[in-house]
């Protein structure tokens, strides 16, 4: 099909003469102007009049035509675009001047260009207002389809009835027949038969088989006389039936040697069966592909290539070639890495733009064994450096660095254009189409252990440079959830919940706080509906609830409006909600009330504490000094204006403390004993250091006396 808008020798008129043969495709397409638009709102002219244009692409064949853009897309979300009225202004050419001259600015230009700045600014700040406004108008409307979908949905599982799912439950038989039972001298010892995988135990005398896979654990304490047996048991036995479980066995012998290589095969006959299972368990999800069917001529190729992950557990190079129905990856020794087209549920080209690596890659919609190793996502890529590199030691000059980064600059282009070229061909012969991850939506998260650069596509959100690698498709996203959106912090948490609610939440931890309005300007474009608040859920708790009956979930307790931090809901729904909170508990909802208000009286009084205490703490030391020896000073002048009379006995009593202060001071400098007397009525001294009304000073340790404290002036 050509690339122009009409072409003349094919239009459909009376004068065209021109067979139409199978093979041949066209775009038809019927186009309509001057129509002109009954209900307009807001009465704007430039929309007044519309045109429409409606076209397909038809492949001619022998029977019937085929249209090629029948399983297209065609709501209208996904097939319109806007185009802004608004034409870019082109900067006109700058002319070469001259050294330029210092000018010096006026204060009224100085002040008219702040005005224009923080007028544009300004102006910014209402077109982000005016987005934000719009994009919560939009998520509104998505909540409201998604609780009307979730409700017809469950309406139409009601009307069909209600399915009950039972667990089947594998019997297992150790010995179909007796014959089959090992024959030994001893009834009264523990034999493990590998050929059947069963443990023979004496019990009241004969031996019973039990099959290894019923077997729990075994170990000796430490008594090396005794062995313990504990067996799985059903946690819901059958109450009808007279079904005994034994839960475990305990068996004493002298002989210890026997006990001990009963314990050593019954471990190695444990270990050598759960791997079996384990492998079992892993291959029973995996679907038969059909066989890969060879093509011959030239196929599409890629050469010098490895695949992660590896099926020798090494990197090694090979060729992957496309093929009739399916890819082929060929190692120089013989393996080989089968990829069917029809298995293929995303599939991935990232250039070497920022990275070191180009890549091709395959998310699957069913598992495939490569090597030993279940996988669903298979990466085949190359580096973009140089093999070699001189390990002399010699400095390179500026002329070699700039060779280097030549040839760095041509390896990266030629192998864009090769593995770009292969694409194409791909998409050419087989309609696979393969997504480019969008560089200027990623942002920084933790999906596994490390931080990553995860990348936005058209379908999905990927990260495919590290291993172990992160495809997440928005088809299969419910909602999204941004969790610790605080002020304070600079990281968040973003949960994404899948339709299927049997499959664990996606978290991405860390994510910068630069990010989120990004993040969330790009699921609003997906019509992801999304939460935010300020605290981690305990998502397990939830999808378990969830899970238990999800038809109440939606059509009776409103669905994931909890999550909305604008709804308006009763308190009893905010405490239930409450619970799904990390790290809360779950118990004492009554006394929240009395706590709320005990503690509202408690913060009262430790403000008040606070204000007195900075009251206290608000001066220095020194302002502090100063302050009390001028009151000392006041208090001198007083007492000299009175006579030294002084105005209580307790201002007496500090005096006469003052002065046996520097007597025992001057006397513990002496080092000779003091008889103690005081003239002064209220002091008194002896050994014990007892007084009348004061404290006394002891003579013989020569320490002061402890001061009494001093009551406040009324």
């Amino acid at each position: 099909m050509g690339i122009e808008f009409m072409e003349s020798a094919y239009v459909i008129n009376d004068k065209n003469k021109k067979l139409i043969q199978p093979n041949m495709v066209f775009n038809i397409g019927i186009g309509f102007q001057g129509l002109e638009l009954k209900e307009n709102p807001k009465n704007d002219p430039k929309k007044q009049m519309y045109a429409l244009f409606v076209a397909d692409t038809v492949l001619v064949t022998k029977d019937q035509p085929e249209i090629m853009t029948e399983k297209s897309p065609k709501n209208f979300t996904e097939i319109s675009y806007k185009l802004d009225d608004k034409k870019e202004e082109v900067a006109p050419p700058k002319k070469k001047t001259k050294s330029p001259q210092p000018v010096r600015t006026s204060p009224v230009e100085t002040e008219t260009k702040l005005r224009s700045s923080t007028g544009k600014a300004r102006k910014d700040e209402q077109q982000k207002l005016a987005a934000e406004a719009k994009r919560k108008e939009h998520q509104k409307e998505l909540e409201e389809k998604k609780r009307r979908e979730a409700q017809e949905i469950y309406a139409r599982k009601q009307k069909k009835g209600k399915t009950t799912e039972t667990k089947e439950v594998t019997v297992v038989n150790s010995y179909k027949d007796p014959s089959q039972f090992p024959v030994t001298e001893s009834v009264n010892k523990i034999i493990v038969d590998t050929t059947h995988e069963s443990v023979l135990m004496p019990i009241y005398g004969m031996l019973v088989p039990f099959h290894i896979s019923t077997i729990k654990n075994a170990s000796k304490g430490t008594d090396e006389e005794y062995l313990r047996i504990n067996f799985n048991t059903s946690d819901n036995a059958d109450a009808n039936n007279n079904v005994v479980y034994i839960k475990e066995l305990t068996y004493r012998s002298s002989d210890t040697k026997a006990l001990a290589t009963a314990l050593r095969l019954i471990k190695e006959l444990r270990k050598r069966v759960s791997q079996r299972d384990e492998k079992l368990r892993l291959e029973s999800d995996i679907v038969e592909q059909d066989k890969l069917i060879i093509s011959k001529g030239r196929n599409p190729r890629l050469s010098d290539i490895f695949v992660r992950p590896s099926p020798t557990g090494r990197k090694t190079t090979g060729i992957l070639e496309g093929h009739t129905n399916g890819f082929r990856f060929t190692t120089p020794k013989g393996a080989n890495v089968d990829i069917l087209y029809k298995n293929i549920a995303h599939a991935f080209f990232q250039p070497a733009e920022n990275e070191l690596l180009v890549l091709i890659h395959f998310h699957l919609n069913h598992a495939i064994m490569i090597g030993k190793k279940k996988t669903q996502d298979v990466q085949f890529c190359t580096e973009v450096m140089e093999v070699s590199q001189a390990l002399d030691g010699r400095y390179k000059h500026g002329e070699d660095e700039l060779e280097d980064e030549q040839r760095e600059r041509q390896l990266r282009a030629r192998l864009n254009n090769e593995f770009q070229s292969f694409v194409k061909r791909i998409e050419e012969a087989t309609g696979l189409e393969f997504d480019m991850p969008y560089s200027d939506l990623g942002f920084s998260g933790v999906p596994h252990r490390s931080n990553v650069l995860l990348q936005p596509t058209v379908n999905c959100l990927v990260n495919l440079t590290e291993q172990p690698f992160f495809v997440m498709s928005l088809k299969a996203v419910e909602i999204a959830y941004f969790e610790r959106v605080q002020f304070s912090l600079k990281n968040f948490d973003l949960v994404f919940v899948m339709k299927d609610y049997s499959k664990p939440v996606i978290h991405i931890n860390a994510i910068g706080i630069d990010f989120l309005e990004s993040i969330k300007e790009w699921l609003d474009s997906c019509d992801i509906k999304y939460y935010e608040g300020t605290q981690t859920l305990n998502w397990n708790r939830i999808m378990g609830v969830i899970q238990a009956d999800p038809q109440k979930f939606h059509t009776e307790e409103g669905g994931w409006s909890f999550l909305n931090p604008d709804s308006d809901e009763d308190e009893d729904d905010g405490e239930q909600s409450s619970d799904f909170e990390g790290g809360g508990d779950s118990d004492g909802y009554g006394s929240e009330s009395e706590d709320e208000d005990e503690f509202s009286e408690a913060s009262d009084e430790d403000e008040v504490e606070d204000e007195d205490s900075e009251e206290d703490e608000g001066e220095d030391w020194d302002v502090l000094e100063r302050k009390a020896a001028r009151e000392d000073d006041e208090k001198k002048m007083t007492r000299q204006k009175r006579g030294r009379d002084f105005d209580s006995d307790e201002e007496r009593e500090e005096e006469e403390r003052e002065k046996k202060r520097k007597q025992s001071a001057s006397v513990k400098s002496g080092g000779g004993k003091m008889a103690a007397g005081g003239a002064s009525k209220g002091s008194g001294s002896g050994s014990k250091g007892s007084g009348s009304k004061g404290a006394g000073a002891g003579a013989r340790s020569g320490k002061p006396a402890t001061s009494l404290p001093l009551k406040k002036r009324t």
